[in-house]
């Protein structure tokens, strides 16, 4: 049975992409939705991994198990497995492009999960790597999704990726992505991703200028912690003159809102 669950991430698979999970459907999911929405965008799919991972666990078994013919799309070149060596290589970015290019392909996505790069790499090192990779994102036709497993992150580190991934977090509930003047939120704040909300919510103040857009029209649901996070955590932005203009809520989200007086603190706007 096919893993896509695009109905619930909610939003496009384009762009420098953090893929936050804690199961291995979870992140199969996601991998599933990614892949799809390349190949059907005749982009080619470039992926590493660490060398001692099983098949069953690989992009490829992957794919198998969903019922995509990985093998074929291996031997038309559409998929292509690069060691981890190269595929971390400096300038190599630009060259897998050039030469999906010149093979006909419109653009590239490539994968790798934190784990296997932290294999041959510091962590402060995969974060330069990172940073880099965000920026070819905007200088070439490329596409990327970041694999981490929060199980196994210290709090610093989810921090950390979820700055550089502000506008492209998928996690299994909730979405982010760049909304008409910030931030834009879709899915579900639930106990689950409340941690993340937290560090998206303190990376959005920090990158924010006078006032913090946050667009909230497609998430349907916010826990009352979650609530109370978006509070707490732009108090300080807001008691130093900064604005939060909170738009698009309705439903269940306006509710909640309401209960919790969040429209009602000083500094905050809820607009149209």
């Amino acid at each position: 049975m096919s893993l896509d669950r695009s109905h619930v991430y909610g939003r496009c698979w384009d762009g420098h992409l953090m893929l936050l999970h804690e199961s291995t459907a979870e992140r199969a999911s996601g991998l599933m939705s990614w892949v799809r929405q390349g190949l059907a965008n005749n982009e080619k799919v470039i992926w590493s991994q660490d060398p001692a991972e099983p098949e069953e666990a690989s992009l490829t078994g992957t794919l198998s198990r969903n019922g995509m013919d990985a093998a074929g799309l291996l031997a038309a070149g559409a998929l292509a497995r690069l060691p981890l060596g190269e595929y971390f290589r400096p300038g190599a970015r630009a060259g897998m492009v050039e030469r999906a290019l010149a093979e006909g392909y419109r653009a590239v996505r490539i994968t790798c999960a934190a784990a296997a790069a932290l294999t041959v790499q510091t962590w402060p090192a995969y974060m330069r790597v990172e940073r880099e990779i965000g920026v070819d994102c905007q200088a070439f036709p490329l596409r990327s999704l970041c694999q981490y497993q929060q199980t196994a992150m210290r709090e610093d580190q989810l921090r950390e990726v979820t700055g550089i991934h502000l506008r492209g977090i998928r996690h299994s509930l909730l979405t982010t992505a760049a909304g008409r003047a910030g931030v834009a939120l879709a899915g579900e704040v639930d106990v689950s991703n409340e941690t993340v909300l937290t560090y998206v919510v303190q990376a959005a103040v920090a990158s924010a200028g006078s006032a913090l857009y946050l667009e909230l029209s497609q998430l349907r649901f916010l826990s009352l912690a979650g609530c109370q996070l978006l509070d707490s955590g732009t108090r300080p932005f807001r008691a130093r003159g900064g604005r939060v203009v909170l738009s698009g809520v309705s439903g269940s989200v306006a509710l909640v809102i309401g209960l919790t007086g969040l429209d009602k603190q000083p500094g905050v706007v809820v607009a149209d």
